[in-house]
């Protein structure tokens, strides 16, 4: 697991507040999206603490299904002579302008172009959470802590963005439950109910 990139400086924080995705520097700016906090009570936690390991695991299957979980088939291969610094203030500049197409496009060619770079599908990651695209999101994050172990804000968001894959599952199982095992959607429902608690931990103030 993992993904090493050189680092980036200039990256935009986004706007958005509360539990979800830290921002997008790994170095100066901070935004306050919130962190996993236990609240829910510790059965609970127990069995949510569980799945996302579960559901880590699951993620290490192949790296190269992850990479093809993240790109388009019909995406281009970065230009030989692309110049990163050009394409990553172009995919920069997309991503605050919210130009998801722009800048997915960018951030794509620019880690065609620096396989070892972690940045690169780091923000992809970032940009497949805001536009709802959970899945690729955590083959886009999962790419980046293959590219570097260390990098504790994608580990971070990679557990967010699987913590709601898992609540999704989990949702849809609360709303059908079946007649000869109703401790199964009752079960869901209180794991649901953990996970948002999970979510919407606040990060305390500094």
């Amino acid at each position: 697991m993992g993904i090493c990139i050189t680092q980036i400086k200039g990256a935009p924080a986004p706007e958005r507040r509360g539990a979800a995705i830290l921002p997008h520097p790994r170095p100066a700016i901070r935004d306050s999206f919130t962190e996993p906090r236990m609240t829910a009570p510790v059965f609970l936690s127990s069995l949510v603490m569980t799945l996302i390991l579960c559901s880590a695991l699951s993620g290490c299957g192949g790296v190269q299904r992850l990479r093809s979980a993240n790109a388009p088939a019909n995406q281009p291969e970065a230009p030989a002579n692309a110049d990163p610094a050009s394409l990553l203030a172009s995919a920069d500049a997309a991503y605050a302008a919210q130009d998801w197409g722009r800048a997915e496009q960018d951030y794509l060619a620019l880690s065609r172009l620096q396989p070892a770079n972690s940045q690169p599908p780091y923000k992809l990651g970032n940009l497949y959470t805001r536009t709802g695209k959970l899945e690729q999101a955590s083959a886009a994050y999962a790419e980046a802590v293959r590219r570097d172990p260390g990098f504790d804000r994608a580990w971070h968001n990679l557990g967010i963005a699987q913590l709601r894959q898992a609540r999704a599952s989990l949702a849809k199982a609360a709303e059908s439950p079946a007649p000869d095992e109703p401790e199964v959607s009752q079960r869901a429902a209180r794991l649901t109910t953990a996970i948002d608690a999970l979510l919407a931990a606040k990060r305390p103030a500094k």
